[in-house]
Parts: structure tokens; C-alpha cells; sequence
């Protein structure tokens, strides 16, 4: 029972290690460029206290994958105003889980100027994980960012 215990938490320790090699949030917030007029921005984020911290989904806004999340890290996409759904890019079979759930997407009206946040968690049962996507307010989402990294999105 104690080398099980003692295996995740070499396994749980390594993937928080993993995940912060990228940029802290604070640095890319001071960095982030004014949005052009007719924009906003979605901010997409993972914190560290996630069931399944070795998972990384695929994430989509308007069915189109943008990026892979982690534990502990974030990216941001800058999309025209209007109504966005951001969600899961696939619900393929995870070998090491079992199965994936649906995830429902959620809408986000994004409106010219503003930033709009979206918190990635992940649930784990039996032979599943599911993603769960939850929009959070600006405060919320300030204070669980303030610990993350940024991840690269995916090309456009």
C-alpha cells in the first residue's frame, strides 16, 4: 500500500512539474496586446486541483480545436464579438481512463474589449473522466489564474 501511494505521488508531482514550464500568468497579462476594435478575448484555464491531473483534453471554440489544456496552465484566443461556444474537440476512447463522457459546451456572449473566462475541471469515475467547462466571473477567474502557465494554442 505504501509504494502504490508513493507511485502517485511521483506520478501527481511530475505532472505539476510539467505544467509549469510555461510563462506565468502574471507576465502575460502585463504583456497581452490591446484588443482590436470589434474583439474580445476567451481565456481558457485549468487549475492544479483536477482528478485527473495527467489528462489533457482538447479544447474547441465553435468546433474548432485551439488548444490542449493541463493542469495548472492557460491560453487565451481572441475571437470577434458575439456568441461563442467553447467545448471538447473530441470524445474518443481514452485508453488510460476508459471512456470519455460528453461534455456539454458552454456559450459565451463575448462583447467588444472584454474578456471572457472558462474553467476547464475533470471528473474521474469508474472506466470514465469526464470535462466539465464552467464560465467563471473576471474576480474568480483573476485569483485561479494567478498561479497558472501559459500554454501555446494551436496554430490557426
Amino acid at each position: 500500500m505504501i509504494a502504490i501511494r508513493k507511485s502517485w505521488c511521483i506520478v501527481a508531482l511530475s505532472a505539476l512539474l510539467a505544467c509549469s514550464t510555461g510563462t506565468p500568468y502574471a507576465q502575460v497579462a502585463a504583456q497581452l496586446p490591446t484588443l482590436a476594435p470589434g474583439y474580445g478575448r476567451i481565456m481558457v484555464y485549468m487549475t492544479t486541483n483536477t482528478e485527473a491531473p495527467t489528462f489533457h483534453p482538447d479544447i474547441a471554440i465553435d468546433g474548432k480545436q485551439v488548444g490542449k489544456i493541463g493542469s495548472g496552465t492557460f491560453f487565451h484566443m481572441d475571437v470577434p464579438v458575439g456568441l461563442h461556444q467553447v467545448g471538447i474537440f473530441t470524445d474518443e476512447h481514452l485508453a488510460g481512463f476508459g471512456n470519455q463522457g460528453v461534455t456539454d459546451p458552454v456559450s459565451l456572449e463575448v462583447m467588444s474589449g472584454t474578456t471572457s473566462y472558462v474553467q476547464v475541471g475533470v471528473l474521474v469515475t469508474v472506466g470514465m473522466v469526464k470535462v466539465v467547462l464552467t464560465p467563471e466571473s473576471t474576480a474568480d477567474a483573476q485569483r485561479d489564474l494567478s498561479n497558472l502557465y501559459q500554454v501555446a494554442p494551436v496554430p490557426q
